[in-house]
């Protein structure tokens, strides 16, 4: 990742020379650099923590001029604290521990500092892969339990009465709690005061088989960072953290995940078989309903895992497949994955989250109704009753045309290029440029690829009066 990195450090050295001396550096000083750091942390989303902090630790470490060193750290530890990516909270501690409370890089406000302060103190102890702290809560009769338990894998959900988050989540984890054969303790655990309204919770919202408790005290209810609910923990029978700040579907996948026989492999040759059958000769509206299928035999079940994993799968599955249809599909379903919380594990949001972070990326390129991209390439100019003409064109002047790019001992891009003569031969008025992906200067190559999703070739589109009218032909 060091060397995907080296490509902020043009950016990060010239960043900050025209800053002019505000206290604290905001987006609009370094739009350039804001936009390279949102490019890298989607590039590493499927990293370990400990890769993430190195890598983070790099960037900040790169900057040279104070304000841009600060402007670099915020970005980042103001991502990782927003981040729905299970583990990256983790990463913020660190970079808060790293940076701002060593007194390296200043925060914006004494009173941001502060709240660092306060998130490290009650998140520090906290990372997953870390210990679970031994605290003694007390059941509805008043004695004492240390939780978690022993040797048992353990939930601690901890809620309030007067929540209205919490009735939503209760709800949830009460139905799955009562359907649950896996060998888990699950802990409810009151954070308020009033017994009354207490007992009226457990017999109405949380019926399931949980053990009741409550922290008279306060203290041990701070100790697990508690400081709004609702608020869950997953701990290993060895009392290692294995999730938090986890809802209910996110519990039921890791602890299928927990109790596995194996890790799920997507994109399978069953997989692929399966959508094969499924999508033979398919378009963008067969794809939508495939995936509105899959949700309704899914999530109306409660079953968010196969959820997860069979929209993993046809994402794996349409990544590298052509067509006009199917990209229309794709890019919905990505935009489906992207609005989903995929915080099942870190091998799953690794597996699945950065493939669909890219190829979020490559289908907003040159999008349907945008400008044509004012790219200029050598190709051949192919048209109706003309020899065929080599040379440099600005793709934005030729109005209405059909462009293919392609590359050289490429089976498809033959078929495409004896296509792209026949329409050139049989359709008078239609400007047809075929481009030779292999044969571009560096700089073109670079421009077209930062215009156009080039990830899989033959890639052919149309323009109509300067804007693209069709694309993945």
């Amino acid at each position: 990742m060091k060397k995907a990195a080296a490509l902020l450090l043009a950016v990060l050295a010239q960043a900050g020379l025209s800053f002019a001396q505000e206290a604290t550096p905001s987006a609009q000083d370094f739009p350039e650099l804001g936009a390279k750091l949102e490019e890298y942390t989607a590039a590493i989303a499927g990293e370990s923590i400990p890769t993430k902090n190195s890598e983070c630790d790099f960037l900040i470490s790169t900057c040279q001029l104070p304000e841009t060193r600060q402007y670099a750290a915020l970005w980042l530890y103001e991502h990782y604290l927003s981040s729905k990516l299970l583990g990256d909270e983790d990463v913020a501690v660190h970079i808060a521990q790293e940076w701002f409370l060593s007194g390296k890089v200043p925060m914006k406000t004494e009173a941001d500092l502060l709240q660092a302060r306060l998130f490290v103190r009650l998140n520090g102890d906290l990372l997953l892969g870390m210990k679970a702290p031994q605290r003694v809560f007390r059941d509805e009769n008043l004695l004492e339990q240390a939780i978690p338990s022993e040797g048992r894998c353990s939930v601690l959900y901890f809620y309030d009465t007067s929540c209205s988050s919490c009735r939503v989540e209760s709800a949830r984890l009460d139905a799955f709690v009562r359907t649950s054969t896996l060998p888990v303790d699950f802990y409810a655990i009151y954070t308020g005061s009033d017994e009354a309204e207490w007992a009226r919770y457990r017999a109405t919202s949380l019926r399931g088989g949980f053990i009741h408790l409550f922290d008279p005290s306060g203290d041990a209810v701070l100790d697990y960072g508690v400081v709004k609910t609702p608020r869950m923990f997953l701990i290993a029978a060895d009392g290692t953290i294995l999730g938090r700040g986890i809802d209910t579907p996110a519990l039921r996948d890791l602890l299928e995940r927990e109790f596995a026989d194996e890790a799920y492999e997507y994109g399978s040759d069953g997989s692929t078989e399966l959508f094969d059958s499924l999508l033979k000769d398919a378009g963008a509206v067969d794809v939508i309903a495939l995936v509105e299928t899959i949700r309704g035999e899914t999530l109306s079940k409660g079953d968010t895992l196969s959820w997860k994993r069979l929209t993993g799968d046809l994402l794996y599955y349409l990544a590298p497949r052509r067509g006009e249809g199917l990209k229309m599909g794709e890019e919905r379903l990505v935009e489906t994955i992207l609005a989903e919380d995929f915080r099942t594990s870190p091998e799953d949001s690794a597996a699945v989250i950065p493939l669909a972070l890219l190829r979020h990326d490559l289908l907003s390129k040159a999008r349907v109704g945008d400008k044509t991209p004012s790219v200029t390439v050598d190709g051949t100019l192919l048209r109706h009753g003309k020899a065929p003409r080599q040379g440099t064109w600005r793709l934005r002047r030729l109005r209405s045309a059909r462009i293919t790019f392609y590359t050289e001992g490429c089976e498809s891009c033959r078929e495409t290029l004896a296509e792209a003569d026949s329409i050139a031969a049989s359709t008078p008025r239609l400007k047809v440029l075929t481009v030779n992906v292999d044969a571009l200067p560096d700089s073109q190559a670079r421009a077209a690829l930062d215009a156009f999703d080039l990830s899989s070739l033959p890639y052919t589109f149309q323009t109509s009066k300067g804007r693209i009218a069709r694309r993945y032909l």
